[in-house]
């Protein structure tokens, strides 16, 4: 309420609920927190926020008490400083495939059903194709009812970085957001402003952890085990991954795996 009421001052909004709260804690300086509220304006018109404050830590200043007693944090919130996410920024999923005929089928279709969900106009599907020989991936795109989409045709043994930068090289738009993205994916409705949400250009890229679903589940029993280890998925601005020197295609040229640590290594590195 601290929040709502210092954005508040004149009693413009009502809250009507607390959607989502994430906190990301830094013990010597103070936590971040996002904050989702629904709000109705003066006239009843409903309003959602999603908005990044920080709470610094903020100690009193000493008095003459000598009682010796730990002084006690002060509360206060801040704007940080150019910290905001755009909702209509676009994003580009790029996924790399070589003869994986049925997982590109409902990759195409989870695409589709992604579109007619949400409406979202400003999300863009790539792939990467080494000459996969099980199906045609470019004619299986066209006929899709995808409004957007790139397709690029690689030849050789299946790299993944590569497959990536490939990808990556295909946008122009600094200021989009790239989703470097396993072929393995079941995508829920709110992944894209979930991924427009944790991605700040120049402060902060995303890289979701995962659940394994078990075999015969689907997301909405979401039974399964979280893949901790693994950070197969990332989203980060076009212009923040050109600055860390995007994908490692020297050292992952005749393996894959080991890539997504490796760039994320570098981006916290130069971060």
């Amino acid at each position: 309420m601290f929040f709502f009421n210092s954005l508040n001052p004149c009693r413009h909004f009502t809250l009507v609920r607390v959607v989502n709260v994430v906190k990301h804690v830094d013990a010597a300086k103070g936590s971040r927190y996002l904050l989702e509220l629904e709000l109705k304006d003066a006239s009843g018109q409903p309003l959602r926020l999603s908005h990044y404050v920080y709470a610094p830590i903020l100690q009193r200043q000493h008095s003459l008490d000598f009682s010796f007693k730990q002084p006690e944090p002060q509360l206060a919130l801040c704007n940080p400083l150019g910290f905001h996410w755009n909702p209509k920024a676009d994003i580009h999923f790029i996924v790399p495939v070589k003869n994986q005929a049925r997982w590109v089928q409902q990759l195409i279709a989870d695409m589709e059903q992604l579109f007619i969900e949400t409406g979202d106009l400003n999300f863009n599907l790539i792939i990467t194709d080494y000459s996969s020989t099980d199906m045609d991936v470019k004619k299986a795109l066209e006929k899709s009812s995808l409004h957007r989409y790139q397709y690029v045709k690689l030849s050789g043994n299946f790299e993944r970085a590569a497959g990536l930068q490939a990808g990556v090289d295909l946008i122009n738009d600094d200021n989009s957001i790239v989703f470097l993205c396993d072929l393995h994916i079941n995508f829920p409705p709110f992944l894209i402003d979930t991924i427009r949400k944790h991605c700040v250009k120049g402060f902060m890229a995303f890289a979701p952890i995962v659940l394994r679903l078990d075999c015969g589940v689907t997301r909405l029993e979401a039974r399964g085990v979280w893949e901790v280890n693994g950070f197969g998925l990332l989203g980060i601005y076009k212009s923040d991954l050109d600055a860390v020197g995007g994908m490692n295609t020297k050292e992952f040229r005749d393996r894959w795996g080991g890539e997504d640590w490796e760039l994320l290594d570098r981006s916290a590195l130069t971060s």
